[in-house]
């Protein structure tokens, strides 16, 4: 073995042993455990496809859930009420104006 290898491999040895390959305090840092940014990842996909779930109407609120996921789930139902509630009072909006046009073109006619 080559003296160069040897000494590379016994320093990362010495800095695994001396820091600790699953530091804590390395933790949302480029320095992390690989299996830190795994879980992170794994979590922002969960929250993406439940917020996903709830707008499509996969998810209904109805299931059991974790205290936090379930307060996600709720305010994106929350969200999707008041979006749907909007869009229906656009809706009439734009038929009332559509009402009053044809009424005002009527009137200008006869």
């Amino acid at each position: 073995m080559q003296t160069k290898q040897w000494i590379k491999r016994g320093l990362k040895r010495w800095v695994q042993k001396r820091v600790g390959w699953d530091n804590l305090e390395f933790d949302s840092t480029d320095w992390a455990h690989p299996a830190w940014h795994r879980g992170t990842l794994h979590g922002l996909h969960g929250a993406i496809r439940l917020v996903d779930d709830v707008i499509s109407g996969k998810n209904d609120g109805t299931s059991g859930m974790y205290e936090d996921a379930d307060k996600l789930r709720q305010m994106v139902l929350e969200l999707k009420r008041e979006r749907d509630s909007l869009h229906c009072e656009c809706e009439q909006l734009r038929l009332e104006v559509l009402r009053q046009s044809a009424i005002n073109k009527r009137d200008d006619c006869g």
